[in-house]
């Protein structure tokens, strides 16, 4: 077997474990209650992948498992996002409930920016197995598209010195890196075709160890208890200023809300 190979299957057995111990973490610590849908997505990917491991990557039966678990994993991707926001906007109910018209405005101009990044996927041209390729590029423009929501999300934060659990700043930005590393190593994969795609594959993998590695090592009991701004201002002042400004537009729509 080839050296690359050989070492995409060393850092697809430390990524299992990584899931493993992740995912045995979120139970024992009771984070899994808070942290649903995150907890369902890399239970899924577990089982993806423990189920891929003794299958050979060049056969049929592997290429359906794969793709046959991409809507699921893509979705709960998705659902993952959408815990997140309704956790940094779970103080103001107001802005979270105008927010999700506000999420989807968000997300369907990702969608669109993630759109016209693909031109230059299919301008790479013809592969041996189009249908995985298509897979590909659906994969990299949902990522992208989630990362550009968790970015706005981040930019929100970034603005507004609103209080949150460490634990939820932590796994916001965690994800952000996430979605916005994997879509770009899939970016050069559709873009320099299929010679890089073992190179890719191990890329995409350690990236997906290394925010394992992150969420098992910051994501504790101690996060959920402590609090924490993003972005803290230095002068406390104008802290007060924008989340009175904050209060305020939140007071607004919940009125406007319940009309």
């Amino acid at each position: 077997m080839a050296p690359v190979p050989i070492l995409e299957r060393v850092v697809f057995f430390l990524s299992i474990a990584g899931y493993t111990i992740l995912v045995l973490k979120l139970a024992w610590t009771k984070l899994f209650h808070v942290y649903r849908f995150f907890f369902f997505s890399m239970l899924a990917q577990l089982v993806r992948d423990v189920v891929l491991l003794p299958l050979n990557p060049q056969t049929e039966i592997y290429a359906w498992v794969w793709m046959g678990t991409i809507p699921l994993i893509l979705a709960l991707d998705a659902l993952v996002v959408f815990e997140l926001y309704s956790l940094v906007l779970r103080e103001y109910p107001g802005i979270w409930t105008a927010g999700r018209w506000a999420m989807g405005g968000s997300i369907a101009l990702a969608l669109l920016i993630a759109g016209l990044s693909l031109i230059a996927d299919f301008a790479a041209g013809a592969e041996q197995y189009p249908v995985l390729m298509y897979f590909r590029i659906g994969r990299r423009g949902v990522f992208l598209s989630l990362a550009l929501f968790v970015i706005i999300m981040m930019l929100f934060l970034a603005w507004y010195p609103v209080p949150l659990r460490r634990n939820v700043i932590r796994h916001a930005f965690i994800y952000s890196v996430y979605f916005l590393a994997t879509s770009l190593a899939l970016f050069v994969r559709n873009v320099f075709g299929p010679d890089w795609t073992d190179t890719i594959s191990i890329i995409i993998i350690a990236i997906t160890l290394l925010c394992l590695a992150f969420w098992i090592a910051l994501l504790d009991r101690q996060g959920e208890m402590k609090i924490d701004v993003f972005h803290p201002r230095t002068d406390k002042e104008d802290e007060r200023r924008l989340l009175a400004q904050l209060e305020a537009i939140n007071t607004t729509l919940r009125r406007t809300g319940s009309k």
